[in-house]
C-alpha cells in the first residue's frame, strides 16, 4: 500500500490537496492528475496517484447508462409482478365465489 501523500504534507498542503479535489471535475486521470499537480505534487506522482485512484474504483463505480438501464429492467420486473399478482387475485376470487356459490346451492333450505 502507498502511503498517502497527504497524510506527510504540511496541515496548508492538505487543505490546497482537499480544495483542489472539490474544484476539479474528477472525470478521468488527466483531471485527477492535474488537480494533484496544482496541489503541489511531483507531476510524476500525480499520475501515479490518480492511476492507483482509477485502478481501484474501476469496476466499482457505475455509470449513468448502468443505472438507467438498472431502472429500465427493475421497472420491467415490476410490472411483471405486478400483472402476476392481479392475476392470481383475480382467480383466487373467481375460485371463492364459485366455490361459495356452490356451497349455498347444496345449502338445505330452512323452511
Amino acid at each position: 500500500m502507498h502511503p498517502d501523500p497527504a497524510d506527510s504534507a504540511p496541515a496548508f498542503r492538505r487543505t490546497e490537496l482537499r480544495s483542489a479535489f472539490a474544484e476539479a471535475p474528477l472525470t478521468d486521470r488527466l483531471s485527477l492528475t492535474n488537480a494533484l499537480a496544482d496541489a503541489n505534487i511531483d507531476r510524476k506522482a500525480a499520475e501515479r496517484i490518480a492511476t492507483e485512484i482509477f485502478d481501484a474504483i474501476h469496476d466499482n463505480v457505475a455509470t449513468k447508462q448502468d443505472l438507467q438501464l438498472l431502472k429500465t429492467e427493475l421497472e420491467a420486473k415490476i410490472d411483471l409482478v405486478r400483472h402476476q399478482l392481479i392475476t392470481r387475485l383475480g382467480s383466487l376470487m373467481v375460485v371463492l365465489l364459485g366455490l361459495l356459490f356452490a356451497a349455498l346451492h347444496y345449502w338445505p333450505p330452512h323452511s
